[in-house]
């Protein structure tokens, strides 16, 4: 049974409760059954319903990391684009997994670094050649690029915006490509090298494909032949060679096809 004094009601006031600690209760109900006006939200502001806020990636906070960006991006692009997990990546940087996350938010951000650096390797043209020889030379070392780095090829379609990492090396090909009497001009310029870097990347990242095998061990392109020869006919031979083409592909009929177009722009 309480005692009388404390039961005992100030005339207009009541006696609020105490926590075991002896600190007023916040939050709990006083004797007259209203809640405290010490509330968890003293500043009084409404509180947001079913908002929930997207916070930025920033980089992990603690100790300067024993690697640098450069050093992960190496070792993605030695690994293979296409290959490479955090565990492998740590293990060739010399780290452990979570401390790559120092530097880069996923495993996509640090795709694209490596492709931005692989596609920056990519030099301009000798300008004093034609217009012509000119795109040939970019060709060339385009897929003297994605042999170094055979999965880059396909990579790109996953990257968006790829030809921003060489940027300045197109503007620069472009003046010379105009400088050099390519019809069209810079937009035509523009043209040409973007339809053959899509062409370079697509044949490129289909070659790379016929060498895989599957689990009777034959790559696609002997897969290929077989169902040419097993469906051979008039139409057939038009659309596909019974043998797999050149190390390139199709590629060198395709650039030729693309050039002789140019040269011929069709008429307003």
């Amino acid at each position: 049974m309480p005692s009388k004094k404390e039961r005992k009601v100030h005339r207009g006031n009541s006696v609020e409760p105490k926590t075991p600690s002896g600190r007023k209760g916040l939050g709990h109900k006083n004797l007259s059954g209203r809640e405290s006006s010490q509330r968890k939200n003293p500043s009084g502001l409404k509180p947001t319903k079913n908002r929930e806020m997207k916070r930025p990636w920033t980089p992990l906070i603690g100790s300067e990391p024993t690697y640098s960006r450069d050093q992960v991006i190496d070792a993605a692009l030695k690994i293979g684009i296409e290959r490479f997990t955090m565990a492998s990546l740590a293990k060739e940087v010399g780290v452990v997994a979570s401390a790559l996350y120092r530097e880069f938010e996923s495993r996509d951000h640090i795709v694209q670094a490596a492709v931005a650096k692989a596609a920056s390797q990519i030099k301009v043209p000798d300008a004093n050649q034609s217009w012509q020889d000119q795109l040939r030379e970019l060709v060339d070392a385009q897929w003297e690029l994605f042999d170094k780095y055979p999965a880059l090829s396909w990579s790109l379609f996953k990257v968006p915006v790829p030809h921003l990492a060489i940027q300045d090396q197109l503007r620069l090909t472009v003046e010379n490509l105009v400088a050099a009497g390519i019809p069209g001009g810079a937009k035509r310029a523009g043209f040409a090298l973007k339809i053959l870097g899509d062409t370079v990347a697509q044949v490129h990242a289909v070659q790379y494909a016929m060498t895989e095998k599957d689990k009777s061990g034959k790559t696609l392109a002997e897969r290929h032949v077989e169902e040419f020869e097993a469906h051979r006919d008039e139409f057939s031979v038009l659309m596909m060679s019974a043998e797999f083409p050149s190390e390139r592909g199709f590629l060198p009929e395709k650039v030729e096809f693309i050039i002789e177009a140019l040269e011929h722009p069709p008429r307003k």
